[in-house]
């Protein structure tokens, strides 16, 4: 096995893990609006937009990887169904 494949195999076998990660984060951390919401009231919030940027593409290259891996499960799922046809139901 190449470097290659085993770098793909690990991510296989990591994305059930990740998108559970995901899924257990809430939609809207109150914490994070609240300081945000005391920062903008006290006039201190600074707008950091390297970081944004960085967020930005680090969600870009995790939605590129999920669409891959479910690119990839399609067409495993479409090939395996052409090798193993259902049964003919005729009888």
């Amino acid at each position: 096995m190449t470097k290659e494949n085993d770098k793909w195999s690990f991510l296989r076998r990591k994305i059930p893990d990740l998108d559970q990660l995901i899924r257990a984060v809430p939609d809207i951390r109150e914490d994070k609006v609240e300081q945000i919401r005391q920062k903008l009231q006290q006039g201190t919030y600074r707008i950091e937009a390297e970081k944004i940027a960085e967020k930005m593409m680090q969600d870009h290259m995790m939605d590129e990887i999920y669409r891959y891996f479910a690119r990839v499960k399609r067409r495993k799922s479409a090939r395996s169904k052409k090798s193993n046809p259902p049964p003919d139901s005729d009888e």
